[in-house]
Parts: C-alpha cells; structure tokens; sequence
C-alpha cells in the first residue's frame, strides 16, 4: 500500500472517530437539555419546528419518568399539530438545529439532514410503543390521533400535487412512514380504523398505490430518480395490510368467523370494490376500478415476486367482496382472462379454485366440526358470464399446459371440481347458463377435439367426460316410454305419482302394462300416504319417490342391459370383475358405460373446495349406487353399478344407499343381489381373452363402427341400451367363429 493510500485510510478512520465523539457529545448535551428544561417549553419547540421529537425517550423503559412528563404535556399532539401544517406551510427550521443534529435511526447514531419525517417516525413509534405497554391507552390514543390529523392525511392523500410543507422531497421521504401511521392507528384499534375510514381520498391513494407500477408513471419516474424504487414494496405491503385492517374492522365476526355481512361490512365492500385504481385528477377518462382490475395486477411480473402470504391479499379481497355481494360481469371476465397468463402450476391451482369460489353464493349454512365452512349453491348468473368469456375452453388449455408437473394432479381436481359445477347449473336447466353453453357449444367443441390428443392419461379422461356429458346434457324432459325429447308444454305427467313423464296417452298406457311404472307408482303412492300421515310435506314425498324412481329406474335400465355391459368390457379388454357400470339417466335414451373401478376410484367424487367454500352436498346429480356380485363368475367378484340423473329441487343432499364413500361402497358389496348371466359369457371371458384381438374385434367393427370408418362411433352406440336378443345373435356369431377356429 503506498503512504498515500495510508494517509487516507488513517484520514478516514479519524473522521469517523471524530463523528463518533462528536455525536456522544451531541446526544449528551440533547439528553442535558430535555432535563434542564420544563416538559411544556420542550413539547412547544417541538410543534414549532425548533426542536425534533426526543427520540431516546420515545421507546421502551429508558427515561420513563421523562417520557410520562412529556406525553402528559401534550408531546404527541404538538407532533400531530407539526404534521397538519405540512398541508399549507413551508418547512422553518433553525440552522443550528438543521446542520447538527444528531438522531438515533435503527440503533445507529449519525447525522442527517433535517426533515419533517423525523416527527413523523417519532409519532409513529411512539404508538408502537404504547402498544407494547398499554393496549387500552394505546387504543384511545389512537383515536385521539386519527380525529386530529386530517389534514395532515389529506395532504399525503394528494398523489397529483406530491407536496408535503410545499416540496415534492419532502413529500417523497414521509410517504412509507406515512403508511406505517395509518397502518398503526387502524391495526390498533377499530374505532380509529372507523376514523380513517371516514377521510376522503384515504381508500383511494391506499388501493392506488398498488397499480402505480402499471398506472402512474409520473410517480414512477419520480421513485426512480429518487432511487426510492425499493420502497414502492414497501409501501404497497403496508397498503395491503391497512386494507385487510379496515377489512377486520367492517365485518362482524361470530366464533372467529365471518359468518355474517351487516350493512355497515356491505357499504365497505362495495366502497373498496368500486374504488377508482387511478386518481381522477391524474386520469379523468379512466374508469377502472379496484376489484375488476385485481386480475390484470395478478399477470404482472411484480405479482409473480410476492411472498405467497401477500399474493393471498388479492384472492381474500376478491372472495369477500364476493360473499359481499359485489361482483360484476367485469370481475368475473377478468378472472377468467386471468388463466391464460397463469405462469405456474401452484398458482394455476390457487387461480381455479377462487373462480369456484366467486361464482358460488352463500346458502347461509355453515358445516364442519367447528361450523367454519359456509355451504354455496352455483349462482346461474355468474356462470354464464364465466361459460361465455370462455371458461371451460380456458380450463382445458391450462391443464395442457401444465401436463407432467408435480402438482398437476392437484390441478386436475380442481378444475374437475369447477367442471362439476358448470355441470350442475347446465343439468338443471339454468337458463342464463344454458344459453351461454349454447352460444360457446362450437368452441367448447373444437378445444375438447383439440385436447383429447394431448390429454391421454387414464385420469384425465375424466376431465374429457364430463366437458362431453356438460355439453351433452339433455335440456328437455323426456318420455319415460319411448325417450322421445319433450318441450316444456309437451309433458304429460303421471297424475297418481306425478314423477314419471310421457309424451302421449299411448306411451302412458304401454309403461303401464309392459313397464315398471305400475309397480313404482303404486310404491310412489304408499309412500306417500305413509309420509303424509307422519306429519311430512309435499317436498318430502316428492324426495322419497325420486329416490325410488331413480332406483327403479336405474335397475331396468341395468337390469335389461346387462349383456351390454359385459360386451363393453370384453370389447375394451377389462376384466369383467374389475368393472364399474354407470347408468346414465341424464341423457336420453339413458346410456350405460363400463370402465376399470381403480379408474373410476380416482376421479375422487368427494373432491371439496379447500378454499371458503363447498359445495353443496356436490350434488351435480342425485346418484344411487349398487354393488353387484357376478354369481356365475365368482362368489367374491362385483360391479359398482352407478345410476345418475340430472339434479332438481327434489334432491337437496346426495342421493345414496351406501353413503357418498365409494370405497365403502366397495366393501359393502357382498350384502347386494347376484346377477343371472350367460355361461357362455363367462366362458368367453375366462377361457379366450385373446378373442378381442381376432374375432370380436372384426364382428364389432363390422357393426358398430361409423360409415367412415373411425371408431367414433363405437363408443356412442355401445353406450346406448342394446336389445338382449340383438348381443345375443351377434354372441352366437362370436362362438361360431371360435368353433371354427378350434
């Protein structure tokens, strides 16, 4: 090192040396001066500008007695007083003071120059610390500030003049310690909070200061001049909890939850919902409001940056302002052009599961052990928004794209959850949804053709069905006879148990004679009786009969098409004992479909909402299931047999023998009735499994498959009922063959 670069250094460390001392003589003759002199004359120097806020007394246990004497003296309102001249006055300050002082900042002692956010960090932490001691005085503290301090707020609230005591620095240096004020006074205490509320432009500049980036690049560049760009998180941490502060204050709380929305919880919802995300002065032509843009701040590079505790802020706002009662066809459209831009697999999840939750109302029933998860039903309006910006076309390509990723199987559910309940309102005949799925049927069509080539494990399959069944759903009733599809002025209902329904007089009479209906309707009508002689109403008959039509029902259909059945899974190359069987009574004809029940196991029918919500009961239909052992196979084998129809007002929980578990469903089979079969299916099955490959596969393409030979077509006719004595002969052409070949 050369003697030059030595007597620098030395040079250097005596300045420091020399700023030390200097600065333990300072703090001395400051610590001399507040004992030398009376409380009222400190306080007065202090609202006058003449003296900074003693910071050593203003924490902790250290100088107590002089701390009580200058609080007592009226210290924190002379602060106050200082800050509300910033809104008109220029800032005076002595130039001793101004080029000597001294003050204590995160532990370190060192010179600055003088600013008026040195009152303000004194008020500020003086409240920390009286929160510390005493969380009673504390709170009418609190009060006591918020009440006088208005101009001072309405000065900082002015984010297009940017002046505090007339200086745009100034302004800049108080602006996060301006937010940590507000953010003390409305955590500590409610009715400061209540205060705050009460300001004008106070809401405005705290939701405005999260959609600077994007918004304000007046204020951008301003930050970035300053290089203070690293205190824009700060502040917008502490906007966010000032919001979730006031949030806390304005709903009324039952056992820890918020289970109950009064007026005053409602007029702050709608406030905070409605408010402008930027300052009408700066920008009168923009019209954006706070909760319809939450979803573009959510595509931003920032948003992606947040600890997941804060990105949690944005979907809590949207889920209040939801049960609130104040989302809009805008809110939901920009949620839902929010899942093109999803990045990651987490958040993908998290995006998904809030839009359920969004489009879901509160029954006002609550559940769980604790009674902490409200009960929601689909909301047929806010649906058909979401089905006509594109939502279930918007959910398949984000599942593509997150195919292969740890979480994506969670992701999977979740969006089979939402599908479910596009599902329900289209099953029920909502007709805002209805009409929605109706306008978006070819483009829902073209991304399910599109994906079904992407979308090829055993799992997702059950993704694909249910976008098939939704857009498959029957509309309209039909004939319990012949099937035939009914206009609503076509129904003939069943006068005696006013459940089945047909399109003539003929049909009636047919079902009648050859059908099951005589033996339900008879049950339909004892039951009734039954029920209204035990006190129950109209809406309990009407649930017991629907219960035992879909039983009734769902039995004929298997019971009539059991060879179907079978057929299917030799056709597929299942076991026959490792098969569910689903009845499908929401389409006309009623379909049967076979599939592997470790298959069916995984859809994971029971799948809630892990967010604020769920489901009713999921009753996206009212579901009956049966187990069915195959006596001529094996006494320990069996189906699930599932029956299913469309959901109604009749069925307000799930519909079941065994209890929504299907795996208990699974070991409670062996208490079912057997099925009666063919031995020679059973031959066929156990003795030439290779016969898919030759044979039956020939025979079935030469009947089931479509003019143009694709095997579209086969799935769709076999899922039809098939005539017993038309599998037979086709059977019979089966074993002839085998014959041969042996």
């Amino acid at each position: 090192m050369e003697n030059k670069d030595i007597d620098a250094a030395f040079k250097s460390l005596g300045a420091e040396l020399i700023e030390k001392t200097l600065a333990k003589q300072k703090i001395a003759a400051q610590e001399l001066l507040l004992e030398s002199q009376p409380p009222e004359i400190i306080v007065e120097k202090v609202k006058n500008g003449a003296m900074l806020p003693p910071s050593q007394c203003l924490t902790g246990w250290n100088n107590l007695k002089l701390k009580q004497s200058l609080f007592e003296a009226g210290l924190l309102n002379s602060i106050v007083s200082f800050l509300n001249e910033g809104a008109h006055s220029e800032f005076q300050i002595d130039d001793k003071l101004k080029n000597s002082l001294v003050v204590n900042r995160e532990g370190e002692r060192k010179f600055e120059q003088i600013s008026p956010k040195f009152w303000l960090a004194a008020l500020c932490r003086s409240i920390a610390d009286e929160h510390s001691l005493n969380e009673e005085i504390c709170d009418k503290l609190c009060v006591e500030i918020s009440c006088s301090i208005r101009p001072y707020v309405q000065c900082m609230c002015d984010d297009t003049a940017r002046k505090l005591f007339k200086s745009n620095k100034y302004y800049h240096e108080s602006l996060s310690l301006f937010f940590d004020l507000i953010l003390r006074l409305a955590a500590y205490s409610t009715e400061a909070a209540e205060v705050l509320l009460g300001y004008d432009d106070l809401l405005d500049v705290i939701v405005q200061c999260l959609f600077w980036r994007t918004h304000r690049p007046d204020i951008m560049r301003e930050l970035h001049s300053r290089s203070s760009l690293s205190e824009l998180g700060v502040i917008e941490a502490r906007a966010r909890c000032v919001i979730d502060s006031f949030t806390m204050c304005s709903t009324i709380f039952v056992d820890g939850q918020d289970k109950h929305y009064d007026d005053r919880a409602k007029k702050f919802f709608k406030a905070i919902a409605t408010t402008p995300v930027v300052s009408n002065a700066f920008d009168p032509d923009n019209d954006g409001i706070f909760l319809s843009n939450i979803a573009t701040l959510m595509k931003t590079d920032s948003f992606h940056k947040l600890t997941e505790i804060n990105q949690e802020f944005y979907y809590d706002i949207l889920l209040r302002s939801s049960h609130a009662g104040y989302i809009d066809k805008h809110v939901i459209s920009s949620v839902i052009d929010l899942f093109a831009s999803v990045r990651r697999c987490d958040v993908a999840i998290r995006v998904v599961d809030m839009s359920f939750n969004l489009l879901c109302k509160r029954t006002g029933e609550w559940i769980g052990d604790k009674k902490d998860q409200p009960i929601v039903t689909e909301n047929d309006e806010r649906f058909a928004v979401a089905i006509d910006a594109g939502m279930v076309e918007s959910l398949l390509r984000m599942l593509t794209r997150f195919v292969g990723q740890r979480q994506y199987p969670e992701l999977r559910e979740t969006i089979y959850n939402l599908l479910d309940s596009v599902h329900i309102v289209v099953a029920t005949r909502k007709r805002r949804s209805t009409r929605a799925l109706d306008s978006n049927r070819g483009l829902i069509e073209e991304a399910l053709l599109t994906h079904e080539r992407i979308l090829t494990g055993s799992k997702d399959r059950c993704i694909l069905k249910i976008v098939e069944t939704i857009l498959s759903v029957n509309r309209l009733d039909s004939c319990s006879q012949c099937f035939e599809q009914l206009e609503k002025k076509d129904v003939r209902r069943c006068s005696r148990c006013m459940i089945a329904k047909y399109c003539s007089r003929e049909c009636q009479v047919e079902d009648w004679k050859s059908g099951p209906h005589k033996d339900f309707c008879n049950a339909a009508v004892e039951n009734a009786r039954q029920i209204k002689s035990d006190g129950g109403t109209d809406e309990d008959v009407r649930l017991k009969n629907s219960i035992l039509h879909i039983k009734m029902r769902g039995d004929e259909i298997f019971m009539k098409n059991s060879v179907t059945a079978v057929f299917q899974a030799i056709s597929k190359g299942y076991e026959i004992l490792d098969c569910i069987v689903d009845v499908d009574l929401r389409v006309s004809p009623p379909s049967i479909e076979v599939m592997l029940s470790e298959e069916f196991l995984s859809l994971d029918m029971n799948k809630e909402s892990e967010m604020y919500a769920v489901k009713k009961m999921k009753v996206d239909e009212a579901r009956e299931e049966k187990c069915l052992p195959f006596n001529y196979i094996g006494d320990e084998a069996g189906m699930i047999v599932l029956h299913k129809q469309p959901a109604s007002s009749a069925f307000p929980g799930c519909v079941s023998n065994l209890g929504p578990s299907w795996p208990n469903a699974q070991e409670t089979m062996k208490q079912f009735f057997c099925l009666k079969g063919s031995d020679d299916i059973a031959r066929m099955t156990e003795s030439v499994p290779g016969l898919m490959d030759e044979f039956l596969e020939q025979l079935f393409a030469k009947r089931y498959l479509r003019e143009d030979g694709s095997k579209e077509g086969m799935t769709k006719v076999l899922k039809e009922p098939t005539d017993e004595d038309e599998f037979m002969s086709i059977l019979g052409e089966v074993l002839s063959a085998m014959n041969l070949a042996e």
